[in-house]
């Protein structure tokens, strides 16, 4: 793995983590661990750049854009505050090089 492909698992890792330390639906932390297997491992990244980059940004849009389910996390404090601009910079970072 690349250093950025290193920064969105580690902040994936840290999504998953905010996720399992609040009273949040099973079923969607099971949606959102199937999507993304091979994250923890970095597995996921051997995928073709099509297929895991869609994955991500199937993650980014359920919890941060119009799927919004990471409100929960946020409001409880389990996740920090800033997380959603950091995911969102890092993922254009990662689709768009400069």
């Amino acid at each position: 793995m690349n250093s950025i492909q290193k920064k969105i698992q580690g902040m994936v890792i840290e999504l998953f983590q905010a996720m399992e330390s609040y009273p949040y639906p099973r079923s969607g932390i099971d949606d959102a661990l199937r999507i993304m297997a091979g994250i923890e491992d970095g597995s996921f990244f051997d995928l073709p750049f099509e297929v895991h980059s869609g994955k991500l940004g199937w993650l980014n849009g359920a919890f941060f854009g119009k799927g919004e389910r990471a409100i929960p996390l946020l409001i409880a404090g389990t996740l920090r505050k800033e997380f959603a601009h950091d995911f969102n910079a890092i993922l254009h970072e990662y689709w768009n090089p400069k």
